[in-house]
């Protein structure tokens, strides 16, 4: 176990490092996702929850809270192919970061992921 978050409407997630994987603890039921599943969804190391309710691991999976489902983002959504981890912040955007950079889109849309545009100024992070 790895990872251990308690969303808005009380479920409890855990995430599994090495061997992958995830489970949603809700009430007195427990989904542990499949063999297949788990495969997919990698090692999770953390796990957040967006103010639309969306559950984000630490690698590079969501699940969407209409259907249960863990999806996997990419060119599709505007981001390389690459590993990439969301990073948690106090705003009202998704950002995630890759090898090739730092991507963001709005919080509970379905836009395409931007690329942020390195500074020059070197007291910008």
């Amino acid at each position: 176990m790895r990872a251990l978050r308690v969303t808005d409407d009380g479920s409890l997630w855990v995430g599994f490092g090495a061997t992958g994987g995830i489970a949603r603890i809700r009430g007195k039921v427990a989904h542990i996702y499949n063999d297949a599943e788990a495969s997919r969804i990698g090692g999770v190391t953390s796990i957040e929850e967006d103010r639309a309710h969306t559950v984000w691991s630490g690698q590079r999976r969501v699940v969407s809270p209409e259907t249960d489902r863990w999806e996997k983002l990419g060119a599709a959504n505007g981001l390389p192919e690459e590993a990439r981890r969301r990073l948690r912040g106090q705003f009202p955007h998704v950002v995630i970061g890759t090898a090739a950079g730092l991507y963001w889109r709005p919080e509970a849309t379905e836009e395409k992921f931007q690329e942020i545009e390195p500074s020059d100024d070197p007291f910008v992070c």
